[in-house]
């Protein structure tokens, strides 16, 4: 196999996808986190949303990617079937994926937010020289919902993965051979 051949079942596999996006999710979780601890950025930063944000971000995008990714591998060996649908993996890797990403980027957004809130009073009131903590969750209420929201991409993906495995395990898949992908690719590694 070839390094082209490699590249490209990346996007074709969701046993090498899965891990792909949790090892990115990893990459950015730790690149955020330093910049999250630089000093100038510690004030806005410290006990906010932000570290909830971040530690999702290297708890969840890159474990349950990870771990998704070794299931799909590991459970049709284990089984001797292949998936019942690629059509199921894909709804499961992108609900996961935005579901995820949508969370992440609204705890981060409201760590940083809630941070100059509590370091910034002044510039919001004037003659204020200290929000309370309901003052600030008013604050960055919107950005909670919108945490909220991401949940049902989250939890519709998670269901249906679910679904599909209690299929898989009932021997309900295809008999074992070609692994379930994305596209189907020909022997010259393109699609049809």
């Amino acid at each position: 196999m070839t390094m082209k051949d490699d590249t490209h079942m990346v996007y074709h596999s969701p046993t090498i996808g899965l891990p792909c996006t949790g090892t990115v999710a990893w990459l950015v979780g730790m690149v955020i986190t330093i910049l999250g601890s630089v000093r100038e950025m510690d004030p806005e930063t410290h006990f906010t949303q932000f570290s909830v944000g971040t530690f999702h971000l290297l708890l969840y995008a890159f474990f349950t990617m990870t771990m998704f990714g070794a299931m799909y591998y590991i459970v049709p060996r284990l089984v001797g079937c292949e998936w019942l649908s690629a059509t199921f993996i894909r709804l499961h890797f992108w609900g996961a994926g935005y579901g995820i990403g949508l969370m992440i980027l609204m705890l981060i957004l409201s760590g940083l937010a809630q941070g100059w809130y509590w370091n910034n009073p002044a510039q919001l009131t004037p003659g204020v020289k200290f929000f309370g903590p309901l003052e600030v969750l008013a604050e960055i209420m919107p950005f909670l919902r919108g945490q909220s929201i991401a949940w049902i991409p989250l939890i519709v993906a998670h269901l249906l993965f679910f679904v599909h495995f209690i299929a898989m395990a009932l021997r309900l898949g295809q008999p074992s051979g070609e692994p379930t992908l994305f596209a189907p690719i020909t022997e010259g590694g393109e699609e049809h």
